[in-house]
């Protein structure tokens, strides 16, 4: 997580560049989604309890 963010103006990509951002975008998504799902249970789970539990630890 230490690389920096990359901006891109979608407008001025070509269509084949656009398309591989896109993908890429969704692929590296997957890591995210696997690390904040428990996080995401507890929340539907707890409530606001586990909203302020979170909101404390980070």
């Amino acid at each position: 997580m230490d690389r920096p963010i990359a901006l891109f103006e979608l407008s001025s990509l070509k269509p084949e560049a656009r398309e591989r951002l896109l993908v890429r975008s969704e692929a590296d998504l997957a890591v995210f989604e696997e690390r904040v799902k428990p996080i995401i249970e507890e929340v539907r789970r707890d409530g606001d309890a586990a909203l302020a539990r979170f909101g404390a630890r980070f």
